[in-house]
This record gives C-alpha cells, structure tokens and sequence, in this order.
C-alpha cells in the first residue's frame, strides 16, 4: 500500500463520527447473538427484519429521490425477498414449546445481512463526502437503491417466513380443532 493510500484511508477513518463505530458496534452484536440457537417470540423474529427494511426504504428516499432508482428498490426488494423466504425455509425453525415462541438454529446470515446493510451504507456516505456530484447520479442512485433493497429484502423475506414456520404448525392444529 502506498503512503497516499493509507493516508486517504485514515482520512476516511479519521473523519468518521464516533456513533457510526457505536452503531457498528451494536449491530456487530446484534448479528453475532443470531449464531447462537435460541427460542425468540414471534414478534422478536419479526423487529430486525423490520428495522433493516425500514432502514433500506429510510436510506433509499435520503436525498434525491428518481422513480429509476424507487423501481429498482422495489424490483431489488422483490427478489431479495424471495431469496429471503427460500433462506428461512431452510434455516431449521420451528414452533416454541411455549406459545407465540419459534426455535431458531444459529446462523450466520443475519450478521452477513448485516454487515452489508452497513457496509453499503458506509461506503455509500463516504462516496457522496468524496464526490457530493453522486447525490445526483442516476447510475449511482440506482445502485445504491438496488443494493440496500435487495438486502433489505432477503432480511425481511428470512424473517417472515421464519415467523411462519414457527407457527404454521400451531395455528393450523388450531383451525383443524374448529
């Protein structure tokens, strides 16, 4: 690595705000606990991938907003979902013992989601601090979108169809009984 490389990466470090290394800090976390084998409540299964979509809407309509780049968060969303639901029904959960509970096995997907969700982010801001011109870059905004939908979709599409496998089971015990 030369001299002015490494001195625009930790110009790039350098003038990151504290909270982001907080934040990654917490989502680093976050995505870790997700290795572990837990028994989570449904609503529980359902707050992260809600937050990450949120975060990828909230991150996409950030500025200069073009239909190019709102289709292409949607058509991203879309496909991430799919990629989502196929993940979750492969992921092992399965209904709680207790109610309104699902039995998750540990994975690595949601802390690689995540990781990606930030790291798009991340490169994304210092982009724009680099070349403010992007924030009116179609190619740029389209991709950005596409990026941040795609993985927030495959976040929500896992998390969903996880939330359903661990209750299919119950709520369908539950029609057959009436």
């Amino acid at each position: 690595m030369t001299a002015t490389t490494t001195a625009f990466i930790s110009g790039i470090i350098r003038g990151t705000p504290l909270w982001v290394w907080g934040l990654l800090g917490l989502v680093l976390f976050l995505g870790y606990m997700n290795t572990r084998d837990r028994t989570i409540g449904v609503w529980r299964a359902l707050i992260l991938p809600l937050a990450m979509t949120a975060t990828s809407l909230s991150f996409m309509f950030a500025g200069n907003i073009r239909p190019e780049a709102v289709a292409a968060w949607a058509i991203a969303l879309a496909l991430g979902a799919g990629i989502g639901r196929w993940n979750g029904l492969h992921s092992g959960a399965k209904p709680g013992e207790r109610p309104m509970t699902i039995h998750v096995p540990g994975e690595w997907v949601s802390l690689m989601l995540i990781i990606g969700i930030f790291a798009s982010r991340y490169a994304s801001a210092v982009a724009i601090a680099i070349s403010p011109g992007l924030t009116a870059d179609p190619l740029f905004l389209v991709a950005r979108s596409a990026v941040t939908g795609l993985l927030g979709g495959m976040f929500l599409g896992r998390g969903l169809t996880i939330a359903w496998l661990g209750l299919k089971d119950r709520w369908q015990g539950r029609l057959a009984a009436i």
